[in-house]
């Protein structure tokens, strides 16, 4: 087996979509406290890491075998994480349950024994990939919206 194969375990698939406007951001968390802009900010960041978990549920759904009434560990383990300290968001798979969906999302080749025997491959689904391409737009949108959305919601209780 290659070496390669052990190196490749995820605690969460990190996207990167692109960076925010941060003028913009500044500019709408101005007139919060401190301890308000930081729920505001990851507010935004929990809704933009939703559509790309909503996304990858929905590919990994429609390309597995038995797409109607699945309830495998990827789909479990599916979660969205905001960071502590630095801002950003983590969309993709919980440990340890979800440490096998690089090999559905990039595939396997085929596998054999020591006598040589077959014992199969995986083909790659691409799920996460196409989820990243397809979504990546609306999770900035969401993350956006979601940041004005916090922001009206704290001004009005203020008020």
């Amino acid at each position: 087996m290659p070496d390669n194969l052990y190196k490749k375990r995820y605690v969460m698939d990190i996207l990167t979509v692109k960076q925010l406007d941060t003028d913009k951001v500044k500019d709408l968390v101005y007139g919060l406290e401190n301890f308000e802009k930081d729920k505001a900010v990851r507010a935004g960041l929990y809704a933009g890491g939703s559509i790309l978990k909503r996304g990858g549920v929905m590919r990994l759904k429609s390309r597995m075998k038995s797409p109607y009434g699945h309830k495998g560990n990827l789909i479990k383990a599916f979660r969205v994480r905001v960071k502590r300290k630095k801002l950003g968001v983590l969309s993709g798979f919980g440990y340890p349950i979800g440490n096998h969906s690089w090999l559905l999302d990039q595939g396997t080749r085929i596998r054999r024994t020591k006598n040589y025997a077959r014992r199969g491959h995986g083909p790659a689904l691409r799920y996460w990939e196409d989820t990243r391409a397809e979504d990546g737009s609306k999770a900035m949108n969401a993350v956006m919206d979601g940041i004005v959305r916090a922001v009206e919601r704290m001004e009005n209780g203020k008020s």
